[in-house]
């Protein structure tokens, strides 16, 4: 029982600290951020994930000239104080709202809404924040977001080289501003920009207990021989 006991505990420290998931796994977004400002104005992202997984680029920005989520629902006298405002962006290099590189498990691709381009990348960041109380000449507002897409690719003779589901999450910041004053409409924020930063999973807690039950263990074992 105690061999089985020891083997366990192996297992669960080798599979928690393998940094290189089963290809059949999702790719988990681990660390980086996207930036996007109102239009015309163009942001940045760069993310890395497990698989080798990684994104560097620009984004283009949302408000009056784009439909990024939060940008269109602001973009009339609609986010008052104590609306929800979703986050709902979408971004991908078909839309033509994302430009730059990205690699898989040592493959390189570029990102771009030409009808050749042999990869893409779909990202989309879904949650919410409440607008703040007016009176402020700008506000800051930051809540937890999640992210789903998808990550493609082909070889140069159109077979599937990758097609990755991606998953993340972490906290989005939103940077508010008033709306201009409008006859007839009640105070309201405008969007001008949201952060997107991604913090690498917690371990469940079941697992942090099994690993802390596994070193107390290894401790004890040495400390008897």
């Amino acid at each position: 029982m105690a061999r089985l006991a020891q083997i366990a505990c192996a297992a669960t420290v080798i599979l928690t600290a393998s940094a290189i998931p089963l290809r059949a796994d999702p790719i988990n977004i681990l660390s980086g951020s996207v930036f996007i400002p109102t239009a015309p104005d163009i942001g940045d992202l760069s993310i890395v994930g497990t698989q080798g997984f990684s994104v560097t680029g620009r984004v283009a920005g949302g408000g009056l000239a784009g439909t990024q989520g939060l940008f269109a629902q602001c973009v009339v006298p609609e986010c008052t104080p104590g609306t929800r405002i979703e986050f709902d962006v979408g971004l991908s290099g078909a839309s033509g709202s994302l430009g730059g590189a990205m690699t898989i498990a040592g493959d390189h691709y570029a990102i771009s809404d030409s009808v050749n381009a042999l990869a893409d990348v779909f990202l989309l960041f879904d949650g919410s924040i409440i607008a703040p109380a007016a009176g402020a000449a700008q506000a800051t507002v930051a809540a937890p977001f999640s992210l789903t897409g998808r990550a493609l690719a082909a070889t140069p003779l159109g077979a599937i080289a990758h097609n990755d589901e991606l998953f993340g999450g972490g906290v989005g910041t939103v940077t508010l501003v008033p709306f201009p004053a409008a006859a007839g409409f009640p105070p309201s924020w405008m969007v001008q920009s949201v952060r997107f930063d991604f913090a690498q999973p917690t371990p469940e807690p079941s697992t942090l207990l099994l690993l802390g039950t596994c070193a107390v263990a290894v401790v004890r074992r040495r400390t008897s021989a």
